[in-house]
């Protein structure tokens, strides 16, 4: 028996049209439990016009009508193309399975850092990628297939998938460059407002880097001009360091900032988890009438988006802190890889 037959007899068997559809839906509905329950929201609260529910829905509804395109052109006898169609699907699938399950697994990892980012996340964002790769693969895929591209047609499927995901990331660095950043403007009525100070890197010796101390120097600020009444300080800890908000209550302490007035969070280790935890903690306890989250210039448009998805109304101001070109940039360019990440994945 030549393979051919064999890929066609597989092919009959598993790399059914109506297979591969139900692939797609479980691979969506998948992702949407992925995303909400890792963000600690019910499908209830699903939003379905929120940028990033909106284009996961818009894809996975392309995807579905070229599949049915392709089989109205009557490709389905194309046995090999069916077959590429079905591993790829399962691929993406596995690929965002595998993702789910370390991350709401709870997973421990060796002490691990990359780029200080934690084993953990590291892994997850890897399968991300991947499962993101084979997405826009099988759309490219069959796009080209429709049309009629004959020749590498697999090689240009790749390649077409990699520029998808550079165009989806040049959006975002764009927008989150030009939305709304500096909010609050406040008056001297500060006994019912908190400011937040999110998490920033610490450096040798258990010292604020100058991020961290631009942020606290405008908590302090606004308590002594009684904008506020409490700092709730944010922030977990790399192997060998006391907690970003333990150095963050050390520093204000030197600084006569009277210690009954501060909140200490030091678990959270993305602005993600840090604007979850503003939500289910200050937000529902009722104590504060307006949260105030302070944070760097760039990375206010992500806090505004993340704030959005839990329905959570809060003023945001950005510090003093001044970076030169080269630093801003590279600065700006996290904040759009880490938006997209919070639209499609919320994480």
């Amino acid at each position: 028996m030549k393979y051919s037959q064999k890929e066609k007899i597989f092919s009959k068997k598993i790399a059914r049209p109506s297979i591969i559809t139900g692939i797609y839906i479980l691979t969506y509905t998948v992702l949407l439990l992925f995303k909400h329950v890792s963000l600690g929201l019910s499908l209830r609260e699903f939003n379905p016009l929120y940028p990033g529910n909106l284009f996961i829905s818009v894809t996975f509804i392309v995807l579905v009508v070229l599949q049915i395109w392709f089989m109205k052109k009557k490709k389905g006898a194309d046995s090999g193309a069916l077959l590429k169609i079905t591993i790829f699907s399962l691929l993406s699938l596995l690929f965002l399975v595998l993702a789910g399950s370390i991350k709401l697994s709870g997973l421990k990892t060796p002490d691990i850092y990359l780029l200080r980012q934690p084993l953990e996340r590291v892994m997850t964002g890897g399968l991300l990628l991947g499962f993101l790769l084979t997405h826009y693969y099988l759309i490219s895929y069959l796009w080209f297939r429709i049309t009629g591209t004959g020749s590498f047609v697999i090689l240009r499927a790749l390649l077409n998938s990699v520029f998808i995901l550079f165009a989806l990331f040049l959006f975002t660095f764009f927008y989150s460059q030009t939305g709304t950043t500096n909010e609050f403007r406040g008056k001297r009525t500060g006994e019912s407002r908190v400011a937040v100070v999110l998490g920033a890197a610490v450096w040798s010796g258990n010292q604020p880097s100058d991020v961290l101390t631009r942020r606290l120097e405008k908590a302090l600020q606004l308590y002594n001009e009684g904008l506020i009444g409490k700092i709730q300080l944010m922030g977990g800890s790399a192997p060998g360091e006391l907690s970003e908000a333990e150095v963050a209550y050390n520093y204000l302490r030197e600084k006569n900032m009277p210690l009954g007035d501060l909140l200490i969070e030091k678990s959270t280790s993305s602005t993600t988890e840090q604007i979850k935890y503003i939500s289910h903690r200050l937000n529902n306890q009722g104590e504060f009438k307006e949260i105030i989250i302070i944070s760097d210039r760039f990375h206010l448009v992500r806090i505004n988006e993340i704030a959005k998805f839990y329905q959570l109304h809060v003023s945001v101001i950005n510090s003093d802190m001044q970076l030169s070109k080269t630093s801003l940039f590279y600065h700006r360019v996290r904040e759009g890889i880490a938006l997209l990440i919070f639209w499609l994945f919320g994480l």
